[in-house]
This record gives structure tokens, C-alpha cells and sequence, in this order.
């Protein structure tokens, strides 16, 4: 989904640990996180920069239709169905399982990987201590996936969603958190750090999880929402005639920045 800015189109490309950049511009996309930036041009290939592991690019790395930046870690689909990983390997999230193919969607969490496979189903690695890497059993027909800090959320083609991990109160405590919206006819999932968003087939957007940043207090006048990305503690949803950023973040034309 596109809108217009200037001379140029912005897009929603990928929202980081901290900071969310929708820009493209002369067919590049630009992704930021906290620890790491990723740029895929028109070609295909792969520049990051920034702190951390996740900037040393493989050499030669090619062919790149999409990426997914975690913490510390970079995915990324390549146009044959793969995926490669690199960066902080602490918990294994850039050991990619062996035989992974088809897939049409990555997801980098804090310490964990996803990928959805064009037949439906979710593989998951890397850190595992809160359940965010165990896949519930009996989980297909998912057409879209989100890894947030220390949980999990795929999007069934039925509309419906469902979540596993678990989620911080902003304390070293976790804990599970049942998904109290409601959660039918949903077009769209994004995933925060403890915080989640669904958008739905009317425009509308629900959230739920850590709301310390005010990162689940979605604007009161928000509709028509197209798009929507969730940061570490901020989203950023694009609409049909404006662009808005609830929580500890801002972004361009009507934004709404909160601080606790």
C-alpha cells in the first residue's frame, strides 16, 4: 500500500526495535531496527549497517524478495523459496532448519525465527524458554505470522488468530496472554515487543499486551487503516489518507507521540 509524500511514495516496509522507516525511493526499501538497518534494492541484494552481528551481511547474497529484522538478527526469504539467516546466534535464530523450502513469509522476533511455508504451516527456532519457538500442534491454514519479544501470532485464513508465548509486564515477569479482542475477520497481525495489533476487514485496529509506552491505546478516530507494523514499543499503521504512530514513537503527517 502506497501513499504519496512530495516527488517520492512511502511504504511500510518493516518496523524496527525502536524506530520504523516507511520510505522508497528510487526502488529502495528501507528497514530499520534497534540494532541493525537492511536495505534490498531493486536488484535483489542486501546492505546493512548499524551495531551489531546482524549487519555482516553474507557475502554475495542475492536474490532477496524479502527480510525480517529481529534484535540482534537478520531474515531473509530468498526469491527461490529459501532462507538465510545471520547475526546474534545465542539461541540458535539464525540456525535456519535443515530442508526449510517454500516459504512465502519470515518473521524475526527478539531471540526467535518464523517462516510460513505455501502450503500453510509454521516452523519456528531459536529461544524457546517462553514457548515462542513451540508451534501449538494441529496450527495450519496460516496465511500470516508475527514474531514479537518473547511470543508468537499467525493468522489463519479463516480470519481468526491465534498467539503462544509469552508476554512481559514490563518487569522480569512473563506470563500467557489469551487474546482478549475479538479476533474474527482479521486481515492483518503485527507483533511488539509484549504487545500485539490486528487490523480488520473494516479498517478498524485492536491491540492488547504492555501498554506502559501507551503502545495498545489505539487513536479513537483511527479507521480506514490499510496497513499497520508494530515496533518494539510503538506502532505505525498506514491509512487511506494519513499516516499515524501511537506510542513511544512519531512519524510524519498526524502523528500522535505518547511518553509515560
Amino acid at each position: 500500500m502506497k501513499t504519496s509524500k512530495g516527488n517520492a511514495e512511502c511504504v511500510i516496509i518493516h518496523t524496527g526495535w525502536a524506530i520504523t522507516l516507511h520510505w522508497q525511493r528510487c526502488k529502495l526499501l528501507l528497514v530499520v531496527g534497534c540494532m541493525l538497518a537492511s536495505v534490498p534494492s531493486f536488484a535483489g541484494s542486501l546492505i546493512a549497517w548499524g551495531s551489531g552481528l546482524g549487519t555482516n551481511v553474507p557475502p554475495a547474497l542475492t536474490n532477496v524478495s524479502s527480510v525480517a529484522a529481529g534484535l540482534e538478527h537478520c531474515v531473509v526469504l530468498l526469491t527461490s523459496g529459501s532462507v538465510s539467516a545471520w547475526g546474534n546466534n545465542s539461541f540458535m535464530q539464525t540456525n535456519v532448519p535443515d530442508g526449510l523450502s517454500n516459504v512465502v513469509a519470515i518473521s524475526g522476533g527478539s531471540y526467535h525465527s518464523l517462516a510460513l511455508n505455501s502450503d500453510g504451516f509454521v516452523t519456528a527456532w531459536g529461544r524457546t524458554k517462553h514457548g515462542q519457538s513451540t508451534v501449538p500442534d494441529g496450527l495450519s491454514n496460516v496465511i500470516a505470522i508475527a514474531a514479537g519479544g518473547e511470543h508468537s501470532v499467525a493468522l489463519r485464513s479463516d480470519g481468526t488468530v491465534i498467539n503462544w508465548g509469552m508476554y512481559s509486564d514490563g518487569s522480569p515477569n512473563y506470563f500467557e496472554m489469551p487474546i482478549p479482542v475479538d479476533r474474527t475477520n482479521i486481515i492483518a497481525i503485527a507483533a511488539g515487543s509484549d504487545h500485539d495489533l490486528l487490523l480488520k476487514s473494516d479498517g478498524t485496529v485492536s491491540a492488547w499486551g504492555l501498554n506502559q509506552d501507551f503502545q495498545t491505546d489505539v487513536p479513537s478516530d483511527l479507521s480506514n487503516v490499510v496497513k499497520i507494523a508494530a515496533g518494539g514499543y510503538h506502532n505505525v499503521v498506514l491509512t487511506s489518507n494519513a499516516r499515524w504512530s501511537a506510542g513511544d514513537g512519531i512519524i510524519g503527517d498526524r502523528a500522535t507521540s505518547r511518553r509515560a
